[in-house]
Order: structure tokens, then sequence, then C-alpha cells
């Protein structure tokens, strides 16, 4: 499997110093979700043109979710600067706002299949192709699945690991089981409980409670040849660590 890291975890870096950093931990991929302290990727690609050799940008993060209106303007943007920055996937979610809900009526089913399908429409033209994040609402992969039969074609995923595990209380196995066909990108991150609001703090990759050696094993016994993200969410989470002990742990884990 190929390792990589969003740029979530140091979300001041530039495009530059993401290269750095990848390469001085011999990553393969980066996951470009924020620059610079934007998160508006086209705005900021505008100022800092990417240079013509870089290394590969497996997923371009963004905030679009399907159960709100589709913006057709900056869907196009992001799918051109996907196909630019040579990214297979562009990442969308589900709600937003960390929204859990235990469970989805049938008209938000609709809602998020008939967006979708939209969305896959407005970037069918680019070399890119989108990937629903197991996030917020869509953590369950009961719903995932009851999305995905609404649509022609099969839903392709990424897999937040720790967000089905821990929100939705389902076992790893579990969830690879059901969901692999759809799976080609992963996200890792590690957490104790606490009584905090989110109920959970991030810790360092090994450090907590999430089931990181079978989370490996799963993967490797699948012959899975996908990317694995270190999604450290500093942008979110601004108490925790840097993110070069994150990836100093990530890569004695994964490599």
């Amino acid at each position: 499997m190929d390792i990589g890291f969003s740029t979530l975890g140091a979300p001041q870096m530039t495009f530059s110093e993401a290269i750095e950093t990848a390469e001085k931990h011999g990553l393969s991929f980066l996951e470009v979700r924020t620059l610079g302290g934007l998160l508006d990727m086209p705005a900021y690609f505008a100022q800092n043109p990417p240079p013509v050799v870089h290394p590969e940008v497996r997923v371009l993060g963004t905030s679009f979710c399907l159960l709100h209106t589709c913006d057709t303007d900056a869907i196009e943007a992001n799918a051109a600067l996907a196909q630019r920055l040579g990214a297979r996937y562009l990442r969308i979610f589900g709600e937003g706002g960390g929204s859990m809900a235990p469970t989805m009526s049938e008209e938000q089913l609709d809602l998020a299949a008939a967006n979708l399908i939209h969305m896959q429409a407005l970037v069918k033209d680019f070399s890119v192709e989108l990937i629903l994040e197991t996030h917020d609402i869509f953590s369950s992969t009961e719903r995932i699945l009851a999305l995905s039969s609404r649509l022609a074609d099969p839903l392709k995923i990424l897999w937040d690991s720790h967000h089905t595990w821990f929100f939705s209380g389902e076992k790893l196995a579990d969830t690879w089981e059901q969901l692999a066909p759809l799976v080609v990108h992963v996200h890792y991150k590690d957490s104790l409980p606490d009584d905090s609001p989110h109920k959970h703090r991030y810790v360092l990759p090994g450090d907590g409670a999430f089931p990181t050696t079978e989370l490996r094993s799963i993967l490797e016994a699948a012959n899975y040849t996908g990317g694995v993200s270190l999604e450290w969410e500093k942008m979110w989470h601004p108490e925790i660590a840097e993110l070069e002990p994150a990836l100093e742990k990530f890569v004695q884990l994964f490599h």
C-alpha cells in the first residue's frame, strides 16, 4: 500500500513545504486539503502556481456536502485544479458541521444521491473521480450502502477508519468486509476517549485506543494497493501535537 499525509495536519504550510515534508519522510503521495491557512485550494493555487514536477497528489479535499446545494462553479474549479495537480480523486462528504446522526431519512438519502449524480456529471469531463468519505452523517456502513444502492455505478469510498470505528461503533473487519469493493483510499488517525464535547481526543499514532495493528493487517491480507493517509487534524484541533512527530510514528507503523 502507498502511504502519505493530508495537509490538514499543518494548515499553514505551503505546497513547497508539503512537498519537502513528503520527501523527507519517504511518502508516496500528498493529500491536499488546506495550504497557506486556506481551505479554498483554487484560490491558493491561483496565487501560488504548483511546480511542473511534484510528488503525486492522490486526493484533493473539498468541503462539498451531499446534503447541501451544489455550487457548480466551485465544483468545476476544484475538478480543474485536481486535473492540473494530477490528482486521481476529488473528496466530498455527507453533511458537515460534525453531525453524526444515527439515522437518515429516505428523503435525505434521495437528496444525497441526486446531488452526487449531479456532481459526477459536473466532473465527467475532467480526469478525476469523486470519492465520498465515511464522515459525519455517512460514518455508517449501512448508510453508505443505502446511498450506493441508489446509484447506477458503484460508489467510490474514502474510508475514514477512525470514524466508522469510533462514531458508529463498527469493528474494522466488519466495515472492511462490507465496503472493501468500494474503498480506494483510507484515512488513519488514533484517539483516546474523554469527556470533551467530541468524546475523544486525538493522540499520536499508536498511542491511543484505535486498533492500528488490526487495520494494517486487514489491508495487507487483502493486498490493498490504494493509499493510506495520515489525517492529523491540526486544522480543527490546534491543541494536538505538531505534524512531524505524528508523521514519524505513522511511518513506523505503516511503512
